[in-house]
């Protein structure tokens, strides 16, 4: 295959990877972006790997039975979904797919071996997330603020409407993009540093639909307060932030409450959860629902147990198991995740529950004495997974049943891989869609040891 060679072929896969179709062309792997299973396509090579390449699309020549037409006008420009074109059964069956082939390729571990159980579909595909990190940015003098370009950190598209976050959130950006008119502010530019409007992060309690707007700015002065004004009655709660750092992300080095408490409150399940500007809470909260009610259904408790939840963020599943057992510690690296923790164990009145701000890896080797002693570990790690020096200490534990839940099946293959390794069973593998017309996936896989690890 050479650069700039054109060819005519289907799409016989998707690689979650790269978040493209994937072509054969005389036998030689091809990835094409905005294409899916089942597309006739021309195409011409754009780039060549040793044993891939990757491609630009021409032509959908003809397409697949399994495409829709998506909802949003700039669909084919925002990197926020990139599976909004196909039809919602097709990306359940694509999302289990991933799971099972990265388990079987990576975690080497036989699918007809394990208790694979079917997906759990999301009741809610379209506005359903409850967070949403908007970008400011500028295009031919213009003042626009919307999400990246899909595969660019410098170049966005205008959003005017985001379907999977909030139908109310339309009329916020309008009143952020009039006061930046009224007052002259200007975007903060990535390559250059200069400018100051950065992010404006809406957050919303779908249980109640009040929501919470950050505003991100660099250094400077503005009249905060005028825009606040500007908002619907939703917005109960205003914060500003600023973040002169350089990064393109939202890091709070000052922050102030302009209007309301500073938070809001939400429900999932049966346990209620303080929502500040930076608490993490999982994003689909329908969801999330019935994912720590299938983690229930699958640890069955007995109520005399103790459980371990690492990376437990807002401590969202620990409080959620406490009422069904006897003792539960929860450990995280991020102070304000754990302070959110405390709070919301006050506001569940759960009395059962101790949360601990440490690095995993540390607070599991400073805490040998709890060797025997814990029965059962649930581990949410981010998408990294869990490092070698953590999992070490985590099975020198020796924890009866593990419960791990992951949003990054390619890590959490490799972790499986390590934990049968040690002595642990992979007991079932539960998919749960949190995330419709993204290619994300999120995964719980119950273990239980049999043997002693060598690490013994």
């Amino acid at each position: 295959m050479q650069i700039g060679q054109r060819f005519t072929a289907e799409i016989v896969d998707f690689a979650y990877y790269q978040e493209s179709g994937v072509a054969k062309v005389d036998g030689f792997v091809v990835f094409v972006p905005w294409t899916l299973p089942g597309d006739v396509v021309e195409a011409y090579i754009r780039d060549v790997k040793a044993n891939f390449g990757f491609a630009e699309l021409i032509e959908i020549k003809k397409p697949s039975d399994n495409r829709v037409s998506p909802l949003c006008p700039v669909f084919s420009m925002c990197g926020g979904c990139t599976l909004q074109n196909l039809f919602y059964k097709q990306q359940i069956a694509l999302k289990k797919n991933y799971v099972i082939d990265s388990l079987k390729r990576i975690g080497h571990v036989d699918p007809s071996s394990v208790d694979i159980l079917p997906i759990v579909e999301s009741p809610q595909i379209w506005f359903y997330r409850n967070k949403m990190e908007f970008v400011f940015g500028e295009k031919n003098g213009k003042l626009i603020l919307g999400l990246h370009r899909r595969g660019s950190y410098k170049d966005y598209v205008d959003v005017r409407k985001c379907f999977i976050f909030s139908k109310s959130a339309p009329q916020i950006m309008d009143a952020a993009r009039e006061f930046a008119g009224e007052t002259g502010l200007s975007a903060y530019d990535p390559v250059t540093h200069r400018g100051f409007l950065r992010h404006l992060v809406i957050r919303e309690a779908k249980s109640t639909g009040k929501m919470l707007v950050n505003l991100v700015t660099d250094c400077g002065d503005a009249d905060i307060e005028k825009l606040a004004m500007m908002m619907p009655k939703r917005v109960t709660s205003f914060f500003w932030t600023i973040n002169t750092r350089r990064a393109d992300a939202v890091i709070p080095e000052k922050d102030r409450v302009i209007r309301g408490s500073g938070e809001i409150v939400d429900r999932i399940g049966d346990t209620d959860f303080y929502i500040t500007p930076y608490s993490f809470v999982q994003p689909n909260p329908l969801t999330a629902s019935i994912m720590y009610e299938k983690i229930h259904e699958l640890l069955k408790p007995r109520g005399d147990e103790t459980l371990l939840d690492l990376y437990c963020g807002s401590g969202g599943i620990g409080l959620y198991l406490s009422r069904s057992v006897k003792q539960v510690f929860g450990i995280d690296s991020s102070r304000s995740s754990v302070e959110s923790a405390e709070k919301n164990a006050q506001l569940n009145n759960c009395k059962n529950i101790m949360f601990i701000k440490d690095d995993i890896r540390k607070a599991l080797y400073k805490r040998k004495g709890w060797r025997d002693r814990i029965d059962i570990a649930v581990i949410d790690p981010p998408r990294d997974g869990v490092s070698k020096r953590a999992m070490r200490h985590l099975l020198n534990l020796r924890i009866p049943k593990l419960l791990y839940v992951s949003c990054n099946p390619t890590t959490l293959a490799r972790d499986t891989s390590t934990l049968i390794e040690n002595g642990y069973e992979l007991e079932c593998v539960q998919p749960i869609d949190m995330f419709p017309h993204t290619y994300h996936i999120e995964v719980i896989t119950l273990f239980s040891r049999k043997v002693k690890s060598h690490f013994n």
